[in-house]
């Protein structure tokens, strides 16, 4: 097994804490990305979003038993836990560009992101987009991806929050060119989604109740369950869970604050429910979470 490879029990995104110079986020060319970690080109799946951006290059990409063509000028979109695999009849140019929740959502919205890689989701009624293609006349994009990468291996003080602004506007970008090539959502769930996601990043620590929610919108709380499946592949309760643990993820990181202080700051009836649904998302406890991004940050130092 490759030295990059982790077992089940070990979030992927601590992997890239060996690595990366900006953790939460990974960008490379497809050489280095391959020869690095060559298990990327087999079948994988991890708990990133990540984007494949092809300069040149012929083979395939394969994901929910679909194959698509690799070529000149395509971004291939590879949402979280999904998994898939690369095959090349023509050695690839180009990026390899991975995401983590955590990264985006310490300056931008956490639903922004998932709502671009939502159009790759397979939900019924839904056909997914799992690419892009880009004009060849489209150098702006193009541009965006070689500025990350520029960005990703600059030593300057701020060059996080600026990899993060560029990303930002990389996943509006995206999203827009998704949005004009797909039908299935109307104008109104997207006025919802929208709505929800400033609503979420409000009120998260405070108020867990989906009542409150569906009551802000001026739906029911079925239709807005209803909304979040069949945009998200996923109920109100894991959306807000998911940003709630990235918060949570952040105060273990950075703080001393107890594993009970934080329970008890976010609501949580007891620690074992809490130490239950972080287990869920992140396969370790909150007290092994902590211990082992200690470890992994003084590789930095």
């Amino acid at each position: 097994m490759d030295k990059h490879h982790l077992n089940n029990n070990t979030p992927f995104h601590f992997s890239f804490l060996r690595d990366a110079t900006t953790p939460g986020f990974y960008i490379s060319d497809f050489k280095n990305c391959f020869s690095k970690y060559p298990f990327l080109i087999s079948q994988h799946q991890f708990d990133f979003y990540s984007l494949a951006y092809f300069i040149k290059g012929e083979g395939t990409f394969h994901i929910n038993n679909k194959s698509f063509k690799i070529k000149p000028n395509r971004i291939f979109l590879c949402p979280q836990n999904i998994a898939h695999a690369f095959r090349f009849s023509k050695t690839p140019e180009g990026v390899y560009t991975f995401v983590c929740q955590d990264f985006y959502a310490a300056e931008f919205n956490m639903i922004r992101l998932m709502y671009l890689f939502s159009y790759a989701l397979p939900i019924a009624n839904k056909e997914p987009i799992y690419y892009i293609d880009l004009p060849e006349k489209n150098t702006e994009i193009a541009h965006m991806f070689h500025t990350l990468l520029l960005e990703s291996n600059s030593k300057q003080l701020h060059h996080a929050p600026i990899i993060r602004s560029y990303l930002n506007i990389l996943i509006l970008k995206l999203t827009d060119i998704c949005e004009s090539h797909n039908n299935n959502k109307s104008d109104e769930t997207n006025a919802i989604i929208i709505k929800l996601s400033y609503l979420i990043e409000s009120n998260y620590s405070k108020q867990t109740k989906h009542d409150f929610y569906a009551q802000s919108l001026q739906v029911s709380l079925a239709r807005l369950n209803s909304i979040c499946k069949n945009v998200f592949n996923m109920s109100l309760k894991k959306i807000i869970q998911q940003r709630i643990m990235i918060e949570i993820r952040k105060l273990l990181e950075e703080t001393d604050i107890s594993v009970a202080e934080i329970a008890f700051k976010f609501n949580f009836s007891d620690d074992s429910y809490f130490n239950k649904v972080f287990k869920s998302h992140t396969h370790l406890s909150p007290g092994k979470y902590r211990e082992l991004h200690q470890k992994m940050k003084k590789r930095f130092l």
